[in-house]
């Protein structure tokens, strides 16, 4: 594959998944899991594969994508605090995986036009998840630097691997949205 691309063949093994883990149990407690970006994935639900996420800014700086997009748990970016992007800012469709160009969308909108658009700011915690995965898998800085003054969940995910901090992030949504599940049902009137 990287002679095909015309690839470094260690950087496309470490931005491709790996399922074939001979040192691992692949099923663990009866889930899948991988390796992507060097790092094992104890969920498949942890990687984003419906559609991509970009940040414009990024793209207008480097146009490159980051690995740390490809996380369901990175919603922003950490470099430029704006929320990335699913959709194109011209059709509106979802971007998608096999485009023209990097920053292009099939319909020709170049992504980077949404770098001008109004939106709104992140949320301190989408920039928190986001910044302490980027800096597990990017390039913000080095695991172990990890801002340890953040927020209480900052201080919980702080010492934690890449693996045990996604377990965490994922049980907290899954309460979170239990939570709303209950708000919303009382209030229409039901029980549960």
């Amino acid at each position: 594959l990287a002679r095909w691309v015309g690839a470094d063949a260690t950087r496309l093994q470490h931005a491709l998944e790996e399922t074939d883990l001979t040192d691992l149990d692949e099923f663990v407690d009866g889930v899948n899991q991988s390796v992507y970006a060097g790092h094992l994935i104890p969920r498949q639900n942890y990687l984003n594969r419906m559609a991509p996420r970009v940040c414009p800014d990024c793209l207008q700086d480097q146009d490159i994508c980051r690995i740390e997009w490809d996380f369901s748990f990175v919603t922003a970016c950490p470099r430029h605090e704006r929320l990335l992007i699913d959709r194109c800012p011209g059709c509106l469709s979802s971007i998608s995986w096999q485009r023209p160009a990097v920053n292009i969308c099939d319909c020709g909108t170049y992504l980077t036009e949404a770098s001008q658009c109004v939106q709104k700011d992140p949320a301190l915690v989408d920039l928190e998840v986001s910044r302490w995965i980027s800096e597990w898998v990017g390039s913000e800085s080095t695991p172990g630097t990890k801002r340890a003054n953040g927020s209480a969940l900052m201080k919980l995910l702080s010492p934690l691997s890449l693996h045990g901090g996604m377990n965490i992030l994922w049980a907290l949504s899954l309460a979170e949205d239990s939570n709303a599940y209950k708000n919303k049902s009382v209030a229409d009137g039901h029980m549960l």
